[in-house]
């Protein structure tokens, strides 16, 4: 354990100053195709069908759709209260995700799948109950998520903290031990090993190479970082796959005393267990960075120690586990260039959302980019010395 960490400690940190969200706009209920609209119609048809006793309260806009984000989806939370004349109940609140209709169908199948499975497993990992799903209009119906959001989480109760992300870590190391056919990256649900390239293009928007091509200054760096990418994966080896969530978030992560629930489910898929720790691991850093390297330890530490195979593994294993690590911490320092540069384009007069927008950056956005990417090279450095190590190998 304290080789894994010394492995992954010493690379510098970035993104210390956690951004805060923006507010969502309010949604247009008029327009008969806005997304709130279609979350109206899947609540009546959900109320229609069995509702009786309830009615809407109040609605609000939870997630905004971002732009060239894939899959693009909204979140809207509905109180209902009892009708008159019925007993007095306490309100209940449900939750509307509108999904893209290209994907909405798998994006259901998949929040009910994983649902289903970390239920009959009965462990820490919990996943919101799913009430409705409105193929029509698209919408997935749900409980909302119980639990203190991790987010929410201070630093100035360590206690707590510790407490919350070792139990996160616990319940991601659950979930990466369900069936590996569960959240299948491919069409025919192969459990075949998932490539970096296929995350990329499931992932990142605007794609890397379209970022170099719109961003002169730095284009040479970012397709440098790709073919890094692409090379340190083929000397690290490809891995059997398992399910993954590929959005982890500490706003998308609950933690009760005996649950931890994901709430996000959109963008899952399958491949290896470092991609979803790295980005959890990158998040803690960039939110108490004040405390970074020991909240890291303790979310290794509960990965390392979770689920009903518990990964206590030799050096060599948790040398293999650091360079991936690394690897996919290069990955997602590469997706967060990406996200800067389609969060430029979302802000900028005239810029419209395109696959790839051609706006001018400025100092300040090409300072942003430049520092994912100076966190890219750094990683993919840490992992080529890391397999320099004569005889390092593979994780199973």
């Amino acid at each position: 354990m304290n080789r894994l960490l010394h492995a992954l400690l010493p690379v510098k940190r970035r993104f210390a100053t956690p951004v805060a969200p923006s507010a969502p706009p309010v949604a247009d209920a008029a327009d008969p195709g806005s997304p709130m609209a279609r979350a109206d119609r899947a609540m009546q048809a959900w109320l229609a069908e069995g509702g009786a006793g309830w009615r809407i309260a109040s609605c609000r806009v939870l997630q905004a759709a971002a732009p060239l984000e894939r899959p693009a989806f909204e979140v809207f939370e509905f109180v209902l209260a009892g009708k008159s004349g019925q007993p007095r109940v306490p309100p209940r609140r449900v939750l509307a995700r509108c999904l893209p209709p290209e994907s909405a169908a798998a994006a259901a199948r998949k929040h009910v799948a994983v649902h289903a499975a970390a239920l009959a497993r009965d462990g820490l990992l919990a996943i919101p109950q799913p009430l409705h799903v409105d193929r029509a209009e698209a919408v997935l119906l749900q409980e909302p998520p119980g639990g203190r959001c991790l987010a929410d989480h201070d630093d100035d109760d360590l206690h707590s903290l510790t407490g919350a992300l070792e139990r996160c870590g616990a319940a991601l190391r659950e979930l990466h031990e369900l069936p590996a056919t569960l959240l299948a990256s491919s069409d025919d649900g192969s459990n075949a090993p998932v490539s970096i390239a296929a995350h990329v293009a499931a992932l990142m928007r605007p794609a890397p190479f379209a970022l170099a091509a719109q961003c002169a200054p730095l284009r040479r760096r970012v397709v440098q970082v790709m073919h890094d990418l692409m090379g340190a994966e083929a000397d690290c080896g490809l891995v059997l796959p398992v399910p993954l969530n590929r959005a982890l978030h500490p706003r998308q992560l609950f933690v009760a005393f005996d649950r931890v629930q994901f709430g996000d489910w959109e963008a899952s898929g399958s491949g290896d267990a470092a991609l979803d720790l790295a980005k959890l691991l990158m998040d803690v850093e960039r939110r108490w960075p004040a405390h970074a390297e020991p909240l890291q330890a303790v979310l290794l530490r509960g990965w390392l120690a979770g689920g009903r195979h518990p990964a206590l593994a030799p050096a060599e294993r948790e040398q293999a586990l650091a360079t991936r690590l690394h690897l996919y911490r290069a990955f997602h320092a590469l997706r967060r260039a990406c996200k800067a540069y389609r969060i430029e384009c979302a802000v900028l007069p005239g810029s419209g959302v395109h696959e790839e927008p051609a706006v001018p950056l400025g100092a300040m956005s090409l300072r942003r980019i430049g520092e994912c990417l100076d966190a890219a090279e750094l990683h993919l450095a840490a992992c080529r010395r890391n397999l320099a190590v004569e005889g390092l190998p593979a994780l199973p």
